[in-house]
């Protein structure tokens, strides 16, 4: 099998220089560079690195100063082998402040046999409020990955904002807004100035579809949307709210004339100003369809002798459930690209492809329905469908037959070409089905290739459509890339020619999946009353056993203030894989028309790209607990399941039941779709100020609402201890309407000047059945008469004592708090301890800091009376750089 030869006879200096041998044998053409040397397109040894990694997990994202963070944290070594559980038995922890090192708290915990750990941090009462990360190592061996979390001191809004829209089908759109302060009164005659933001883009349906089009892009074929772009339109008005802190807000679609767009979202936004002028957002997004029905569509090549092009069609509502037996007309056309080269600069040119479209067969057919238009000639098709006896958005889809017969398809340069294949994540076993349109046919050397070459094959295409099946490996996951080397040689009378494509791969590992499912035994439960859960967790669809799950309730309104989102392990561990080399060309940079769809990234708009994504602002109960339930280490049974109880608090909530899961194999998951609602038939809840003053006259209130009753009679009772004397009586009743608020006033006066925190409790009961009642209690902190300033007084003294009391103003004498002297023979102290005021303004607005920018730039002609120059210019430098 071996043939020997001089190349400098067969292939003389005089003539062009020898690229590649290709040999033709039994089993299929070889190809060997003429140097002798390999093709690699990935470089090799490009690769970064990849570090021992952490997954933090944080019971919620925002805490107050003075709360408990619980943590569990899972860890692995990366190896060649791939992920291990590291031998080591103890895990040090930090917690750090902002981006920054410095470390403002830290502890030890045990590694399990799972790879995991637990701790908590308590949050200093006076910790600084900000940005803080949770890192971890082992060994003195930093593991990549962290948990990000906030300190803030979040407030109950003065009133809520709650905008309600739902999924609606025509070309109007309908949202309710409605506004409360915080003790229940409705907030009348509030200005609404709301903004409904329509955005229109091409939809298309997800995995139980069988990802199908709900669109048409091609203009030959009739109306069409570009997929590639988003059309935008916002509608602006003003209305006041009624007498029920109500207002109905109806917005007529922008995109009505276009009988393209089947469906748009719809992006709510009110600004509630209140009688006093306090100004608080709410907003909410919701779809409109244009038709009660949408139509979807999916067009595959099936190769072979009784081959052709095959069609899935279906027809859903608003909700995505079928509709059977919808009559629909489908065309087929054949599309056919002519080209030409143009010259934009000096030796810079490009392809204009024009598509010409052909109607080549129809046929009628009733949802759903799957059918195959027998094949013709190779190229490129295109299959559109409607509906014939209702009105809905036109849908087409496209694909490739290939074969020998050359097609007319675009070209895309003189170096590349072009390579389609679905979209959605393949598995191992399947075969991924590459379509390839290039200028030529010839033999085309794959290469599946992440930081190494894991793969090469060599697949004759004797038509330039063609097609490559390539059998799906679990070593591809998450994702590889597919390069292809296309090669003609020429020969007496034509010229070799070659070109050069990628296409990244998305590959998941369902065996690497847990799927867990936390169910509960009810999703509504009283305070006290206990709360029975159950986990199942399988993978495949078989039960796993032994898999080490962390599992906790958190109140849903504190996560959905923080933007909580549930953490992907399967992500952190199992990193995309990265592809080392790039090819590049100018053109490839050359934009005809600037889409607002290219100006977006995820999360993050850059000017005036649309309205941000709002959510709204409710009246949180007073946080009693936040976290309900936390159990860092529960093990499922070989049935794949694991139990948990845990007592409902006080809070009249909603608690999101949080599971995350691992196994010693390395398999992850994680859910948080489940949720309990804490709730009575009879609630009273109280609407307090944060803090009381001593020598306040203050109100006392409490809401109740029932719902067992159109109409009861309630009492309620407020009951307080000796620093806060009521000054009224301390019963009174009302009628409640069903679901309504009914507002409690006690007039009362704090008389505390040991400024002990004072306890109020409230109490309601119905009159129809004193089995219906609740209370709730609170203890107020009681802070001095009048707000605590921060003053500051220098001068000089003459030694050696420093008497503190004689040198301090006289209201400090008679005020009470705390104070710090400072003592230097420097003339600049005044100066050096007022910096820091200037320089730590605690909130992020312009003008403070504006003001924070001014102080560092001005201490340059400062630097040269303060000790240790270089490492303060060095501070202050990069404050400003950032």
């Amino acid at each position: 099998g071996i043939a020997v030869f001089l190349r400098d006879k067969i292939f003389p200096d005089k003539k062009s220089g020898t690229h590649l041998f290709i040999a033709d044998t039994a089993s299929g053409p070889a190809i060997q560079f003429a140097d002798g040397s390999t093709y690699s397109s990935s470089g090799g040894g490009y690769g970064t690195p990849r570090k021992p990694h952490a997954e933090i997990i944080t019971d919620r994202n925002l805490y107050r100063p003075g709360q408990v963070v619980k943590m569990k944290g899972i860890v692995r070594k990366v190896t060649n082998a791939g992920l291990t559980i590291p031998e080591q038995s103890v895990v040090n922890w930090r917690v750090t402040e902002g981006y920054e090192d410095r470390v403002v708290g830290e502890g030890t915990a045990e590694l399990s046999s799972y790879g995991g750990w637990e701790a908590e941090w308590n949050i200093p009462e006076k910790s600084k409020l900000g940005h803080f990360e949770i890192r971890c190592q082992i060994a003195g061996e930093d593991y990549d990955g962290r948990a990000s979390i906030s300190v803030e001191e979040y407030r109950v809004p003065l009133f809520s904002v709650v905008v309600e829209a739902e999924t609606e089908v025509g070309q109007t759109a309908h949202a309710r807004v409605s506004s409360a302060y915080f003790h229940g009164a409705p907030n009348v005659g509030a200005r609404v100035h709301w903004k409904a933001t329509w955005t229109a883009s091409a939809e298309s349906g997800g995995e139980a579809d069988d990802y199908k089009r709900r669109y048409n892009a091609y203009p030959e074929v009739g109306p069409s949307l570009d997929p590639y772009s988003e059309q935008t339109k916002t509608i602006e008005g003003d209305t006041k709210l009624d007498a029920h802190g109500f207002a109905n807000l109806v917005c007529e679609s922008p995109f009505k004339e276009n009988l393209a767009i089947g469906r748009a979202n719809v992006s709510w936004r009110a600004e509630v100003t209140s009688v006093d002028g306090q100004t608080i957002v709410g907003g909410e997004m919701a779809a409109i369809f244009s038709n009660s029905t949408r139509l979807g569509i999916k067009a595959t090549e099936r190769p072979g002798k009784d081959g052709g092009v095959s069609v899935s069609i279906d027809a859903v509502d608003k909700e995505n459930a079928k509709i059977a037996d919808v009559p629909v007309h489908i065309d087929l056309y054949r599309v056919t690209t002519k080209t030409t080269k143009e010259q934009i600069a000096p030796f810079v040119f490009r392809y204009r492809n024009t598509d010409q479209f052909a109607k080549v067969a129809s046929q009628d057919a009733r949802t759903p329905a799957e059918f195959l238009f027998p094949a013709g000639k190779t190229g490129r098709y295109v299959v559109a469908a409607g509906a014939t006896d209702r009105k809905t958005a036109l849908v087409s889809d496209e694909t490739t037959l290939t074969g020998a017969e050359a097609a007319e398809l675009p070209v895309q340069s003189e170096t590349s070409f072009k390579i389609e294949h679905r979209a959605e994540a393949f598995t191992p076993g399947e075969k991924a089905v590459l379509s390839i349109q290039a200028p030529f046919g010839g033999v085309a050397w794959v290469s599946v290739e992440t930081d190494a070459i894991l793969d090469t094959l060599l697949v004759p295409l004797p038509g330039n459509a063609g097609r490559i099946e390539l059998p799906i490996k679990k070593e591809y996951a998450p994702n590889a890339t597919v390069a292809i080397y296309l090669v003609r040689p020429g020969g007496e009378k034509e010229l070799p020619q070659e070109r050069f494509a990628v296409s990244e791969i998305e590959v998941r590992r369902p065996d690497r999946e847990l799927k867990i499912e936390p169910h509960l035994a009810n999703t509504s439960v009283k305070p006290g009353e206990t709360v029975h859960g159950e986990v199942r967790v399988a993978s495949e669809g078989k039960p796993i056993g032994d898999v080490d799950l962390v599992v906790f309730a958190v109140d849903d309104a504190v996560l959905k203030l923080g933007d909580w989102q549930l953490p992907n392990l399967l992500a952190g561990f199992y990193l995309r894989n990265p592809f080392a080399v790039r090819s590049y060309q100018s053109l490839q940079n050359y934009i005809e028309e600037i889409t607002q769809k290219s100006l977006t990234e995820k999360g993050f708009i850059i000017g005036d790209g649309g309205e941000e994504s709002l959510s709204n602002v409710t009246n949180l109960r007073k946080e009693f607990r936040t976290l309900a339930f936390w159990q860092g280490s529960l093990k499922t049974g070989r049935d794949g399941k694991a139990t948990f109880d845990f007592t409902a608090p006080d809070n009249l909530t909603t608690y999101r039941i949080v599971a995350v899961g691992q196994t010693k194999t390395n398999q992850f998951g994680g859910d948080a779709s489940a949720t309990v609602q804490v709730s009575k038939p009879l609630l009273i809840n109280p609407a307090l100020p944060r803090f009381l003053r001593n020598g306040d006259e203050v109100e006392l209130r409490a809401v109740v609402q029932q719902k067992f009753s159109d109409s009861e009679e309630i009492t309620a009772r407020c009951v307080t201890d000796a620093s806060c004397k009521l000054l009224t009586d301390g019963s009174a009743t009302q009628t409640a309407k069903r679901d309504a608020p009914t507002v409690f006033r006690f007039r009362a006066k704090v008389v505390d000047v040991d400024l002990v925190p004072a306890k109020i409790r409230f109490e309601a009961v119905a009159k129809s059945d004193v089995k219906m009642s609740d209370a709730v209690e609170l203890t107020l902190p009681v802070q001095p008469p009048t707000i605590v300033r921060k003053e500051s007084v220098a001068g000089p003294f003459n030694g050696p004592q420093f008497d503190a009391r004689s040198a301090m103003p006289e209201p400090w004498k008679r005020g009470r708090g705390t104070f710090s002297a400072t003592i230097s023979t420097s003339p600049w102290l005044p100066k050096i301890m007022g910096v820091p005021v200037i320089l730590e303004y605690p909130h992020g607005c312009f003008d403070q800091i504006s003001t924070k920018l001014l102080g560092y730039s001005l201490l340059a002609n400062l630097l040269a009376y303060l000790p240790d120059i270089q490492a303060r210019e060095a501070e202050y430098r990069r404050v400003l750089e950032r």
